[in-house]
């Protein structure tokens, strides 16, 4: 049987996962990506993982 892997089951989040944000702070985030990388002409709407 393989070794159980060495990461730990805490609740805190990683920088692998990131943390629920308000609409403000989202907005604050697009606008400042959007200044470094382009911004998009209609907008993307994100449906989940599949």
């Amino acid at each position: 049987m393989p070794p159980k892997s060495s990461r730990t089951s805490s609740r805190s989040p990683s920088p692998s996962q990131p943390t629920s944000a308000s609409i403000p702070q989202l907005e604050k985030i697009r606008a400042s990506k959007a200044e470094q990388r382009g911004e998009f002409a209609e907008r993307i709407v994100w449906t989940g993982n599949r």
